[in-house]
């Protein structure tokens, strides 16, 4: 057993194959038979890490890198674990509340594509080539949340201006809407995928704004059946 592991923090990999500990110059992933060090990743100052579903990838965030250019762009970077080489970095903007959520990159369930958010703004690449998917960003005013499905990609868009709020689902890489259900006076939705993507559950909260003042007076809940076109089952709930 090694008296000192690590000089912060240390972290399992999502199906504990590595184990990951932290150095003022970068990180060491850890696992085999015998339990030695495997990879080494020099990245000064890494704070954050997160892995691919398949563990292929490995992602560290360093704050103390500068912004440089976007092709020397050091805040971010993704690895190929295996060969442990830098496939990409990305600039990092701590000002913005997306950047300030981690993981900044979420997966697909097979680590094929992965998604970050900014304001208004989906950026969609391919793990193949690090690029954009089709090679551009999708725009997507209000957007607020999104989150992959075993096969498809969704996301909501929040009620602006008397515009009614979005539940989509969009089949990736086609990018076709799969499901579209518009959604008015809307306080929160709360989304839960079914473990193999057949069903997705929505819960919706909705403001009454009849009442002085308005006020949150009804829940439901909404079960889409993905193996069926525009089928959804709906039930209520009253605060």
């Amino acid at each position: 057993m090694k008296k000192s592991w690590t000089e912060t923090y240390t972290r399992w990999s999502p199906k504990g194959s590595y184990f990951v500990t932290f150095h003022a110059k970068g990180v060491a992933l850890w696992g085999g038979e015998h339990f030695k060090q495997i990879q080494r990743f020099a990245h000064p100052g890494v704070q954050l890490i997160n892995f691919s579903p398949s563990e292929r990838y490995l992602v560290t965030f360093s704050p103390m890198q500068k912004q440089g250019t976007s092709e020397d762009a050091q805040s971010i970077i993704i690895w190929e674990v295996f060969a442990g080489t830098k496939k990409r970095g990305f600039h990092a903007d701590m000002s913005g509340a997306d950047d300030r959520q981690w993981p900044i990159f979420k997966w697909s369930h097979d680590g094929t594509y992965f998604v970050r958010k900014s304001k208004g703004v989906l950026s969609v690449y391919e793990t193949r080539s690090m690029g954009h998917l089709d090679k551009k960003s999708m725009p997507i005013g209000g957007v607020s949340e999104f989150m992959w499905s075993p096969m498809d990609n969704m996301f909501w868009v929040p009620e602006q201006n008397k515009i009614p709020a979005r539940v989509t689902i969009l089949a990736i890489p086609s990018k076709k809407e799969v499901r579209v259900k518009n959604l008015f006076n809307v306080s929160d939705i709360r989304l839960n995928w079914h473990k193999q993507g057949k069903f997705l559950c929505v819960k919706v909260d909705r403001y009454n704004k009849a009442k002085k003042p308005p006020g949150l007076y009804l829940r439901c809940i909404g079960i889409f059946c993905m193996t069926r076109k525009e089928n959804q089952r709906q039930g209520t709930n009253d605060n």
